[in-house]
């Protein structure tokens, strides 16, 4: 009784009480779960990423481990489709599939519906896994509901090979222009629904690499300016390669 009641409260206070999770030992997604649109709609985050790290609750006095332990995975985000992420999130989960939690290890690819505990962590049980393409379809189909005036916001993630994370509130494709050390570096990101996605800028054709290496040798900051464009929507950014 000890452990189920312990096991309940660990899940709980991680947010893992899904569309049909019981707070349990066993877990159990009992019955359809509501459309993946409304369950977006309802989401405080959503993002296909790559599984980079995986940190189990160490084993308890005699060795013991529990299936409700607390996990945290850490990914990579390929494409966020709500919530501000960022390009690498850490998500709370529990050790086990048995206790609705997420059994991803490091290398898988996963899309998943977040939502956030009381510290304000990122969270996702079992039920929260859900099919990546379902997910940007689900994604297109919320945006569609209304005419959405293009907005992008732009953030430079890492500096030594000018990798930056846009935001865009509406599908399509925006150009990137990037102006460093005399060149002018160009990029597309499609987006097939609302979200952010990365893109890198550098490296470049063999020509301009010559040029770039040349420029960092040089005293001083290197300074790139990266502007993203769409449907009339413009953002810009600045910042110092190292």
């Amino acid at each position: 009784m000890f452990r189920r009641l312990t096991l309940a409260l660990v899940l709980a206070g991680l947010g893992l009480a899904t569309w049909g999770a019981q707070t349990s030992v066993a877990c159990s997604l009992a019955g359809p779960p509501p459309p993946l649109r409304e369950r977006l709609a309802a989401a405080a985050g959503a993002f296909v990423g790559t599984v980079i790290s995986r940190r189990d609750t160490p084993p308890g006095p005699g060795g013991f481990v529990g299936s409700g332990d607390p996990t945290v995975l850490g990914f990579t985000v390929e494409h966020a489709y709500k919530g501000d992420l960022g390009f690498e999130v850490d998500v709370m989960t529990v050790r086990s599939g048995a206790t609705c939690g997420l059994e991803a290890q490091p290398g898988d690819r996963l899309a998943l519906l977040l939502r956030t505990d009381e510290q304000g962590r990122w969270t996702a049980g079992l039920g929260d896994n859900v099919d990546p393409a379902e997910l940007e379809d689900a994604a297109r189909t919320l945006a569609a509901d209304g005419p959405t005036p293009a907005r992008l916001s732009l953030i430079a993630v890492r500096a030594r090979d000018l990798r930056v994370r846009v935001t865009a509130s509406r599908a399509g494709t925006a150009t990137l222009i990037a102006r460093v050390a005399g060149l002018r570096i160009r990029r597309t990101l499609r987006f097939a629904a609302p979200g952010t996605s990365t893109a890198r800028l550098i490296p470049v054709a063999r020509g301009d690499r010559r040029r770039l290496t040349a420029a960092r040798r040089r005293p001083g900051p290197l300074h790139a300016t990266v502007t993203a464009t769409m449907a009339g929507a413009r953002a810009s950014t600045r910042t110092t390669l190292g």
